[in-house]
């Protein structure tokens, strides 16, 4: 949910900042309501890529990303504030490409991350015998 959310906040971003830059005005203020959406979308992003590498350490790279697009959007607030748009346009098709590649990641991600988690969990429990089967390979 937070991966959808955070990439729907980026492409209006996108939206409306071309709309500001054909010179509706008022769309600076709406560019800022969704970077401070962005900014609370990412921070929960990354609290919940940090549970889901909890849960399963082969995912180590998950709180990774989500850390590198709240960089991302620190140092993209930052140089937006400042004016600095050979920073900030460029930026933001970055993390607008990290956001669609974390969506990705989380609907296209099988089930099975969970099962080898629960296989390793019982492997190192002693009971080879269920690991296999919580792994899928007793059927």
């Amino acid at each position: 949910m937070a991966t959808t959310l955070g990439l729907l906040t980026t492409l209006a971003l996108a939206a409306v900042a071309g709309l500001f830059t054909t010179g509706d005005i008022e769309m600076l203020r709406w560019h800022s309501t969704y970077a401070t959406v962005l900014a609370a979308t990412v921070l929960v992003q990354l609290v919940l890529t940090i549970l889901i590498w909890r849960k399963n350490r082969a995912l180590w790279w998950a709180p990774v990303a989500g850390l590198l697009v709240v960089i991302m959007t620190v140092v993209q607030t930052g140089a937006g504030d400042t004016r600095t748009l050979s920073i900030h346009m460029p930026l933001g098709m970055a993390i607008c490409a990290a956001e669609a590649l974390l969506m990705y990641w989380a609907y296209g991600l099988r089930g099975d991350w969970r099962t080898r988690g629960a296989a390793r969990r019982t492997a190192k429990a002693g009971r080879p015998g269920d690991a296999s089967e919580a792994a899928g390979e007793g059927q």
